[in-house]
C-alpha cells in the first residue's frame, strides 16, 4: 500500500515525503492565497488571511504575519 510507504518514510524521518505528495495534490505556485499549503524547514503551513496557519511548539493551531516564515515552496489544489 503506497500510504503505509510514504507513512514508515516519514516515521524515519524522511520529509521529502511531503513535497512529492504535495505535487500529487496539487502544483507549485508563487502566489499564496486561500487554501495553498507551504512548506517550511519545520513542517507545512497553510495561507489564511494574509498570514500563515501552523502547529506552534505548544501543540496548537497559531497564526504568524507573511514574512515571518520561510517558504520552501507553496503549492495550491488543482481544480
Amino acid at each position: 500500500m503506497p500510504q503505509r510507504d510514504w507513512y514508515r518514510r516519514l516515521k524515519r524521518g524522511d520529509r521529502s515525503v511531503f513535497p512529492e505528495q504535495l505535487a500529487l495534490w496539487g502544483q507549485s505556485t508563487d502566489i499564496a492565497k486561500i487554501g495553498t499549503i507551504g512548506l517550511t524547514p519545520t513542517g507545512l503551513i497553510v495561507f489564511y488571511e494574509d498570514g500563515w496557519l501552523y502547529y506552534n511548539q505548544e501543540e496548537q493551531v497559531a497564526w504568524m504575519p507573511l514574512g515571518l516564515l520561510t517558504e520552501v515552496e507553496l503549492y495550491c489544489h488543482r481544480k
